[in-house]
């Protein structure tokens, strides 16, 4: 009974707070940013901080690049209960890809306002968990973990590289699973042989994973611009990067 009452309890909790109507950032919320610089910090707008960053070069000039995900810092984005130990913030984020150049200041090659999610619901992990460049490619690296709700998890990888003038989606990985039974699934897409290896495992190390490859049909490359946020990609029928 005592079991009962607890699990009643927490998921009264979980309701209250799924309940709740967040402020979410709208066009409006995105400030202009800077189309060159001498510093890479004046690409920063006013009541705005870097949350991740990475260098490398990625336009093939042998010149170090840079990329920022910054994130604003407005109080109308913050919110906190009596349930809630820490603050829920969707304040908005920006995806900055900044090129050095010759002369030794900086250019902006390439912005996104909605690649960069945030958290969806207090119970949501930060989703961006790391930014590196790595051989001339960009890589972004998104987790999908709830504390309420569900057992499903998810961590994607999306690889773009600098092709004819903009950025392109050359690669993605997704590993999902059910933190419950312990099944695990790995999909690597690669979008430039339109080829697919899936690989089904476990948590159980005894138990061997197998993979398969297959072909796709994808369209074009996407950008920036073309792809819709993270997460909501219908890659395939009822299956999301």
């Amino acid at each position: 009974m005592k079991t009962l009452l607890l699990a009643t309890f927490v998921l009264l909790l979980v309701n209250v707070a799924f309940s709740q109507k967040w402020n979410v950032p709208n066009a409006s919320d995105f400030p202009s940013i800077n189309r060159g610089a001498a510093k890479i910090e004046q690409f920063v707008p006013r009541n705005w901080r870097i949350i991740a960053r990475a260098a490398g070069d990625l336009n093939g000039d042998n010149l170090s690049d840079t990329v920022l995900v910054i994130k604003g810092q407005f109080r109308r984005f913050l919110y906190k209960d009596e349930y809630m130990t820490d603050f829920f913030d969707t304040n908005p984020r920006i995806l900055l890809i900044i090129f050095k150049e010759k002369d030794g200041a900086f250019r902006l090659g390439e912005s996104s306002n909605s690649f960069i999610i945030p958290r969806d619901n207090p119970s949501m992990s930060e989703p961006l968990q790391s930014v590196r460049i790595r051989k001339g490619v960009l890589i972004l690296e998104f987790e999908e973990w709830y504390s309420a709700g569900t057992w499903y998890t998810a961590l994607r990888t999306y690889t773009f590289k600098y092709l004819r003038d903009q950025f392109r989606l050359i690669g993605a990985d997704k590993t999902s699973s059910m933190r419950n039974s312990g099944e695990v699934e790995t999909r690597s897409y690669n979008f430039l042989t339109k080829r697919i290896r899936t690989t089904i495992g476990s948590y159980d190390e005894k138990i061997k994973p197998i993979s398969s490859w297959r072909n796709f049909r994808v369209g074009s490359l996407k950008t920036f611009r073309t792809f819709p946020k993270a997460f909501e990609w219908e890659i395939e029928p009822d299956y999301f990067l």
